[in-house]
């Protein structure tokens, strides 16, 4: 078993950096999607994918303290800030009132 590491990320402003627990995933084959799926999603039908070289994933989520430092340093703005779109979407009409500050 791949043991996590901590790894120090630079956020390429030259003076912030996040710390974030890596996990190695070594080379292999596995199935993605599903081989009995009936459905249109982009990862049906099942096949067969070969990682041919090992890479490191995130071993949790992104965390907001994290993702604050990185738009913080990178001045970065998700597709919805660019096109003045709604950060909520699927939600009840009742949970929608309670996440807009527009009805406060």
């Amino acid at each position: 078993r791949n043991l996590p590491v901590r790894l120090e990320v630079p956020l390429g402003n030259g003076t912030s950096a996040v710390e974030l627990e890596l996990t190695l995933i070594p080379p292999g084959e596995f199935l993605m999607g599903d081989r009995t799926a009936a459905s249109a999603d982009s990862d049906a039908p099942g096949h067969q994918v070969r990682l041919t070289r090992p890479y490191y994933m995130g071993a949790t989520e992104v965390t907001n303290q994290q993702f604050r430092e990185f738009v913080n340093a990178t001045k970065y703005q998700t597709d919805a800030e660019r096109s003045g779109g709604y950060g909520m979407t699927g939600g009840s009409w009742v949970k929608t009132m309670d996440y807009s500050w527009k009805n406060l």
